[in-house]
């Protein structure tokens, strides 16, 4: 897979394309389950990581179409959990799950397989790499850190930096002008086909789909410039 045009920057998605933010977060909700003693509350801890991940998707989908803060999504679907299982509203709580949630999910090096050798790799070839991410900045920027790549990133471009999130194109458009290089001279990757392929379509950048979940891609509205199941597979395109 040699691609057909030089690239000069490459943007990547963090949360599950750099970072493993599905194992972080399931750590991250297991410990504060067992920190603050809430089976009190809930019959298992697979009700409480149930509940908490239907909310918490409703709520970034608000927090996507400027509905709600970050602030808000960070606190309530710890609030909405506790409120659904117990009938009762409990906002100290939930500031302290929060708190600790987000510092339990930078914890450790939740890395992706190869996403480190890979992104030093191509920085030692000249490429320079940037960030493009939805989630947030100060959460973002100690992921970078635990994962030791701060010295190979250029730039981290995030949704909040913007006021708007993927897979509005102008997200990318800001990133291209941010990282001073061009659409044509620039290739973006992520996990998710509808934010990330589908948003760098739009706005003109070509994508490397990182299909983690093995997804069929034959019937997709578009097909992506490049498809890999391995980051390592970034060795064979530049």
């Amino acid at each position: 897979m040699i691609p057909m045009k030089k690239y000069s920057d490459i943007f990547f998605d963090m949360d599950d394309t750099i970072w493993d933010f599905k194992t972080a977060s399931a750590e991250a909700l297991k410990q504060v389950f067992v920190q603050y003693n809430l089976e009190k509350f809930f019959d298992s801890y697979e009700e409480f990581k149930e509940i908490f991940e239907r909310i918490n998707h409703q709520l970034w989908q608000k927090y996507r179409n400027n509905e709600v803060s970050k602030e808000t999504v960070a606190v309530s679907r710890f609030l909405q959990t506790i409120e659904e299982k117990t009938g009762e509203v409990m906002p100290s709580l939930a500031q302290q799950l929060s708190d600790s949630y987000l510092a339990f999910t930078v914890a450790d090096a939740y890395i992706e397989p190869y996403a480190y050798e890979v992104i030093k790799n191509l920085r030692n070839k000249g490429y320079r790499i940037h960030i493009i991410s939805d989630g947030f900045f100060e959460v973002q920027i100690m992921k970078i850190k635990m994962a030791k790549i701060a010295s190979f990133i250029s730039h981290l471009i995030s949704a909040e930096e913007v006021g708007t999130l993927k897979p509005d194109p102008a997200i990318f458009l800001y990133a291209i002008n941010k990282a001073n290089t061009t659409k044509e001279k620039s290739i973006f990757i992520g996990n998710d086909y509808e934010n990330d392929v589908l948003g760098a379509h739009n706005a003109g950048i070509d994508q490397i789909f990182y299909n983690k979940a093995n997804r069929d891609i034959e019937n997709l509205p578009v097909k992506p410039t490049y498809t890999i199941h391995s980051l390592r597979e970034l060795n064979e395109i530049f």
